[in-house]
């Protein structure tokens, strides 16, 4: 575990944001359980075409529970249903 987290910590050190031209979908946690920073702003900086920001129940634990995870199932599907439905019509 020691090793993931130190293999995160680099990746995270060596990451740079490029931009992204298309539109960002971010799912994240009602509950924050750890201090952290508020990241949301810094994908809005990078998504072209802006960002859409999802809450689902839990914290970064929980949400792998069943009833969080039927919660981010739904909605991602609604988003994948609409993208496809837009790809059909251009």
């Amino acid at each position: 575990m020691a090793q993931v987290v130190a293999g995160n910590f680099e990746a995270e050190r060596a990451y740079v944001p490029r931009p992204y031209p298309g539109r960002v979908v971010l799912f994240v946690a009602s509950q924050i359980t750890i201090e952290c920073q508020d990241t949301r702003l810094a994908w809005d900086e990078v998504a072209g075409d802006g960002l859409d920001v999802h809450v689902v129940p839990g914290d970064h634990q929980t949400l792998r529970n069943e009833a969080p995870m039927q919660t981010l199932a739904e909605k991602l599907k609604t988003r994948l249903d609409n993208a496809r439905a837009a790809a059909v019509e251009t």
